[in-house]
């Protein structure tokens, strides 16, 4: 089994210099963030990449997720 590993695109915090943010729901990725994360779902689909798509509950991680999650099944935990 070959497991991928993607960071969630640019967020709001993350183009302000904030490393991380511990609230779920008030960090949402920029317009960069969902091109980076449009760029990855293109890479895996590509790639030949399928399965479950597994994500933190964080909203930018979620976000980033759902992109790649199109033609997947998503996890959330």
């Amino acid at each position: 089994m070959i497991l991928y590993l993607v960071r969630h695109g640019e967020a709001q915090l993350n183009a302000l210099g904030v490393l991380h943010s511990r609230n779920y729901n008030d960090n949402p990725l920029t317009d960069r963030g969902r091109l980076e994360a449009a760029a990855a779902a293109l890479l895996l689909r590509r790639m030949g990449v399928h399965g479950p798509v597994f994500t933190s509950p964080l909203l930018r991680a979620r976000q980033t997720a759902n992109c790649i999650n199109r033609n997947y099944r998503l996890m959330i935990g």
